[in-house]
């Protein structure tokens, strides 16, 4: 694969695609911070995954379409994603939906929905 953007087309395509650009930097440290806590035993971890691979996602769309995507349900987000192009996460629904569960318990009043009775 070869890039012919030269100085001046990189620097305009960054200043484009900047909201997705900070939406990855923000995953990955929430990604960093996820694997120290869980590492160490540390249950906020799980809930810094969820917002990683949230903004993971958030970024992936908007690249695929320029939406900025409000929300916070990385399953959700994984089903808009589906609507631009389809990556082929549907084998990730459970884990998607267990790691917005870990997101909601930041609230007692919040109940998780996976394994939940209707």
């Amino acid at each position: 694969m070869s890039c012919s953007l030269d100085r001046n087309g990189a620097a305009n395509w960054g200043a484009q695609h900047q909201y997705a650009a900070m939406r990855f930097f923000d995953a990955t440290q929430d990604y960093i911070a996820a694997r120290c806590c869980i590492l160490n035993g540390l249950h906020a971890g799980f809930i810094l995954a969820s917002q990683a691979v949230e903004k993971l996602l958030k970024a992936i769309i908007y690249l695929e379409s320029t939406e900025k995507i409000k929300g916070h349900n990385p399953y959700e987000l994984k089903e808009r994603l589906k609507k631009s192009k389809d990556y082929n996460l549907d084998n990730f629904d459970l884990m998607l939906k267990k790691l917005h569960d870990h997101y909601l318990s930041r609230y007692y009043e919040d109940s998780p929905s996976v394994g939940a009775s209707s």
